[in-house]
Parts: C-alpha cells; structure tokens; sequence
C-alpha cells in the first residue's frame, strides 16, 4: 500500500470481508509489513459459487492503529475478483 506520494505504508491495519458475508469465512484484520502489503488466506463456504465467470466480492477496509474505526483515517474500497478455472 502506498500514499498520495508514492511512499509505503508500514502498519496500516487491513480488514477484508465477503459480500454477502456467507461466501467466504471471516478472516482477522492484520497490518501490512515494511513492504507496505499484506496477505489474506480466504477459504471458501459452500455458498461461494465456484463457477467461472462469477465473481467474489469483498469489502476491504484499511486504516491507521489507535483510530476509530467510524471517526479516523482509513479508506474504503469493493474490490471483485472473476472466478475462473484453474491455468
């Protein structure tokens, strides 16, 4: 993750979630490391339709340790992945 700027953000705390909440199970909010990322390992419940050319759309929100989670600095994005068969 960068900023406005181009630098790394080094802390920021990641929280993800599927849309519709049941597709996917629920994984802890973690911070991303000296390179400015993070990594989500998501397990799939049996109401994910995995077909191709469907999609699984999370809910993806990051924002600075110590804030409210309503009130501080964060942003906020939908973010759709396209299912598809294994390369």
């Amino acid at each position: 993750m960068t900023d406005t700027r181009g630098f790394v953000v080094r802390g920021a705390l990641v929280y993800l979630v599927g849309v519709p909440y049941s597709r996917i199970q629920t994984v802890a909010e973690q911070a991303t490391g000296e390179d400015g990322f993070v990594t989500f390992t998501l397990t799939a419940t049996a109401r994910l339709a995995l077909k191709n050319g469907f999609a699984l759309v999370t809910f993806v929100r990051a924002r600075k340790p110590g804030d409210s989670v309503l009130a501080g600095v964060s942003t906020r994005r939908l973010v759709q992945v396209r299912l598809g068969a294994p390369a």
